[in-house]
């Protein structure tokens, strides 16, 4: 009989589709991937021909490895928005509390009208990838990254928080059908309305194929451990989420869970060869997905942003 502990993660791992991606080495015999297997989550959906090791970030009772001093997730919501160059205070990197959280979501990037993963134009005002903060202590840059901004320090700090995992969450509220453009316009692009879904209500395969492969490419380049797919909302009810969307997502509705769903297992499978793949990545370390409809995170719904005891 499966613990009390293993059998709530399935049931709500069922639920969520999806979860985190595992990156490592494993031999791919048949005694190691039975081996593996007593580590994966009830319910995590496992991609066909890829031996992942569940192992290295889950105990045997499907729970994710945290260490000693923390016995439940802290995830905390980080915007890109408070650089402090407005007149107003900042919040950086350097003010994240790292000992206390597990897990960090950096808000947001966006889908853009080519159906890929953006935080917008790269440049010296672009917050994620150009900015920098002459003078504020803890600010420094890390010379050896190829790009400034938060993600710079978000990697400086992981460098001596290395157990805090980083996720980049697409979407919410504002740009889950559009997204604001370098100076601050709202583009009706379609977001993940028309990148999931066809107008005739049908899954838009290429389009997710297209932002799963850039979001791939996304995590790898700015050295995020995941990616939160933060849509607001894949439903059948009608005017669900954001007022701006309502054309898109109302003549779409009928086919939205199902494009929810082919584009969560499409990232699944395609992060978890890409985690195959990238074999240089540290043991312990992982890419995944979590899905925001309804507030789910990894193999478990929680009701809010932060993480509760089992």
């Amino acid at each position: 009989m499966l613990s009390p502990t293993r059998a709530r993660a399935g049931l709500l791992a069922a639920c969520a589709a999806v979860a985190g991606l595992l990156m490592g080495s494993l031999a791919a015999t048949p005694s190691a991937a039975a081996d593996q297997e007593s580590c994966r989550p009830d319910g995590l959906y496992e991609t066909p021909g890829v031996a992942v090791p569940y192992c290295s970030v889950y105990d045997t009772e499907g729970r994710e490895k945290m260490g000693a001093d923390h016995q439940r997730r802290v995830i905390g919501y980080f915007t890109d928005r408070r650089t402090g160059k407005d007149g107003k205070p900042a919040c950086l990197a350097s003010d994240i509390p790292w000992d206390k959280v597990t897990h960090l979501n950096y808000a947001f990037a966006h889908v853009d009208g080519n159906n890929k993963i953006s935080v917008g134009t790269d440049g010296p005002d672009n917050a994620s990838t150009g900015m920098t903060w002459p003078g504020v202590a803890g600010a420094e840059m890390d010379p050896d990254l190829p790009y400034k901004g938060h993600f710079n320090l978000l990697n400086k700090f992981k460098k001596k928080y290395p157990n805090v995992k980083t996720m980049v969450s697409v979407g919410g509220w504002a740009e889950t059908g559009g997204y604001f453009d370098d100076s601050g316009e709202r583009v009706n692009s379609g977001g993940f309305y028309s990148m999931a879904t066809n107008a005739d209500g049908s899954v838009n395969q290429a389009g997710i194929d297209t932002f799963a492969d850039s979001t791939v490419a996304f995590i790898k380049k700015y050295g995020f451990n995941g990616v939160d797919i933060d849509h607001e909302y894949p439903t059948t009810m009608k005017d669900a989420g954001n007022p701006l969307d309502r054309t898109l997502s109302n003549a779409r509705r009928a086919g939205l869970v199902k494009s929810y769903g082919a584009l969560m297992k499409t990232l699944r499978e395609k992060l978890d060869r890409a985690g195959k793949a990238y074999a240089g990545y540290r043991r312990g370390d992982h890419l995944g997905t979590e899905q925001a409809a309804g507030k789910a995170t990894f193999e478990e719904f929680l009701a809010a942003r932060f993480s509760r005891p089992e």
